[in-house]
């Protein structure tokens, strides 16, 4: 009965979904960045950790800046404002992988603002989905965390279905997550504010 209630609000379900789809990115980022990094940029396997420990670095800064904005902007506010940051830097990196401007640092920029971003949605999404249902607060983090390993599962295997040797099909998931979180940010959270 508790996911029912939680599945039919409007904003929770808003929050929940904006921010699966918006995680599913870093799932699609996992998923091509190892063969898009060593194969098509010939970075060194070695040396593939060091560019994925620079998204730890981002998630913590961002992290840490989100806790001394939140309390000044508020939840909502910062959540849709990183909802649109990652859906501007998807696009910039789908551009860079169709052109190849920029080369690797072309990808490697508009990924580590992706990944940053989502420090700031998934903490204010949560919050905000929670506020809705504060009864509730296992049901509502199984069901966040049941939709985030789905639609991640789903944009993984995006990627590898897509895949054509490029850069392309990791770039163009990525970028139908942000603009699929902006979407439901948008139609489902927009009153909330």
């Amino acid at each position: 009965g508790v996911y029912g209630r939680v599945l039919c609000h409007r904003s929770a379900m808003g929050y929940l979904l904006a921010n699966a789809t918006a995680y599913s990115g870093m799932f699609a980022y996992f998923a091509g960045s190892p063969f898009v990094f060593i194969e098509v940029y010939g970075v060194a396997a070695e040396d593939y950790g060091y560019l994925f420990a620079c998204n730890v670095i981002a998630l913590m800064s961002v992290s840490f800046l989100n806790a001394r904005l939140v309390t000044r902007l508020g939840a909502h506010r910062l959540f849709a404002i990183a909802v649109r940051i990652i859906a501007i830097v998807g696009i910039v990196l789908l551009v860079n992988a169709i052109t190849g401007f920029g080369g690797l640092p072309g990808l490697v920029i508009p990924l580590l603002v992706y990944v940053g971003s989502l420090s700031m949605i998934g903490a204010n999404a949560m919050a905000l989905a929670l506020d809705r249902f504060p009864q509730a607060a296992g049901s509502v983090s199984a069901l966040s965390g049941g939709l985030m390993f789905a639609v991640g599962a789903l944009s993984a295997g995006a990627v590898g279905l897509f895949h054509d040797g490029s850069a392309l099909a990791m770039a163009a998931v990525i970028t139908a997550t942000g603009l699929g979180a902006l979407t439901a940010q948008i139609c489902l959270t927009r009153d909330d504010s």
